[in-house]
């Protein structure tokens, strides 16, 4: 009974993805440049929420990551979405890069 009910919800949620809208995974990625004080409808906003985007579909998180690791890959994204290193929209993104990026 488990095992049939755990297959249902793997479906429900693999038929989930599948139709999810490419707009709709922008969301994420739009909240989190607005997060970062990027002034919405500016080329600032639009590469960082290109840039974000990028992130997203290659993944953050990798099993062999060690601490160290997580916090330079995380500057590094923060820094190539357009934050300047020391700002507090910077440390705000390297904040949330760390915790995206870190095993549960």
């Amino acid at each position: 009974m488990f095992a049939r009910l755990c297959t249902a919800a793997a479906i429900v949620a693999l038929a989930t993805l599948a139709t999810a809208s490419p707009a709709g995974a922008q969301y994420p990625s739009r909240e989190a440049c607005a997060v970062y004080d990027f002034p919405p409808g500016t080329p600032e906003y639009r590469l960082c929420v290109d840039r974000e985007l990028e992130m997203r579909r290659l993944g953050r998180v990798n099993r062999e990551y060690g601490t160290a690791r997580i916090l330079s890959d995380s500057e590094r994204a923060c820094t190539y979405y357009g934050l300047t290193p020391g700002s507090p929209r910077y440390e705000r993104c390297v904040r949330r890069e760390v915790e995206l990026r870190s095993p549960e």
